[in-house]
């Protein structure tokens, strides 16, 4: 794959899925989402697709979904994909609902809410009391893109080399993430539901906050305790390769 396809990859299944906790803890976006009972589809031509389901206040994204959605956007390409997403330099066509005004600015105003949590300082996300809820979705990111990454390479990423298990990735005192490993293929999951064979945890948001800004070294952070390792160490090795790769893309 090229870059473009890549990153087209990453912004549809690693980032935009975060919308669901944006939803989940965030206010204003779920003013937006009051009263939906509906569907969101975003694709790009010849490259990945998400859905987006709204209802009962809950947002949830699924790569495949039933029936026509209530909004059908296409982007021409991967290349326009990315322009979207860093710098709003393209705009999807609407194939589908496009008349339906209230639910184009409701989205223009989630992917709002997205960016905020994803690229505001850490002085304007403490003043407004959001700091913990932004490392956990950036966090969220990180971990959804390693499986994304995996799945996009044509060895995997080196994910073929890692053997069966389940790797926890989190914050102590909140919910982790995990990633389940089985058959050379990584999978990302928000729902910590099975026992994890090797957990990595971040000491507090500040620890977490300073290795995903890219000011702080993942090894220093281990050797200080600020990051902290249990169980089978050898599953996270093509994780770590994964992971340092994501800072090429995203």
């Amino acid at each position: 794959m090229t870059d473009s396809q890549i990153k087209a990859h990453l912004y549809l299944h690693a980032v935009l899925p975060q919308l669901e906790e944006v939803v989940r803890v965030d206010a204003a976006a779920q003013a937006v989402v009051a009263g939906w009972r509906s569907s969101i589809a975003m694709r790009v031509a010849g490259g990945p697709g998400m859905r987006l389901e709204v209802a009962a206040g809950r947002l949830r994204a699924v790569r495949r979904g039933r029936g026509l959605p209530s909004l059908g956007l296409l982007l021409a390409s991967p290349a326009a994909a990315v322009r979207m997403f860093e710098a709003g330099g393209a705009t999807p066509l609407p194939w589908m609902g496009g008349w339906r005004l209230r639910l184009v600015g409701g989205l223009r105003a989630l992917s709002a809410r997205l960016q905020y949590y994803l690229k505001a300082d850490r002085e304007l996300l403490e003043a407004d009391g959001a700091f913990v809820e932004a490392v956990l979705i950036r966090l969220a990111v990180l971990v959804y893109a390693i499986a994304v990454l995996a799945e996009c390479s044509p060895d995997g990423g080196g994910s073929s080399g890692a053997g069966d298990g389940v790797i926890s990735i989190g914050v102590a005192g909140a919910n982790p993430l995990q990633l389940h490993c089985a058959g050379g293929r990584i999978a990302a999951s928000r729902d910590a539901d099975r026992r994890a064979n090797v957990t990595v945890e971040f000491a507090d948001p500040a620890a977490a906050y300073g290795i995903l800004s890219g000011n702080g070294d993942l090894w220093t952070a281990i050797g200080t305790g600020a990051v902290r390792l249990r169980g089978h160490l050898l599953l996270l090795d093509p994780i770590l390769q994964l992971m340092s790769r994501v800072r090429n893309y995203l």
